[in-house]
């Protein structure tokens, strides 16, 4: 395949969303497989797969659970056969940045 077979783990908003949109605009050929956890929750990209039926697809994965993994992996595997490019862009804000945002940073600092 010429566009390539992507994978954007954590693309349901920020950077792995703007991935998403960047390859699919630039790459006509590409196939991108966006994972997030709650897909049905993502209307973004839900919105973007509207846009790009032919060429993104949209798993439910949270990398915390070994069965989502397995699963997305099968799938991948059985509809492509293969990656050629992973993108994870899922984090976890660090917990002192969380607390400095919920105003519970008094708590690490005392």
């Amino acid at each position: 395949m010429a566009g390539g077979v992507v994978l954007v783990q954590g693309a349901s908003r920020g950077l792995g969303l703007h991935f998403c949109k960047h390859i699919l605009s630039a790459r006509k050929e590409a196939r991108v497989i966006a994972t997030c956890r709650s897909p049905e929750a993502a209307s973004a990209l839900q919105a973007l797969q509207r846009l790009y039926p032919q060429n993104l697809t949209v798993l439910r994965l949270d990398a915390t659970r070994e069965a989502e993994i397995r699963e997305a992996a099968e799938a991948v595997a059985k509809e492509h056969g293969r990656l050629d490019l992973l993108i994870n862009s899922g984090a976890m804000l660090h917990p002192i940045l969380m607390a400095t945002q919920t105003g519970l940073v008094g708590f690490f600092s005392s």
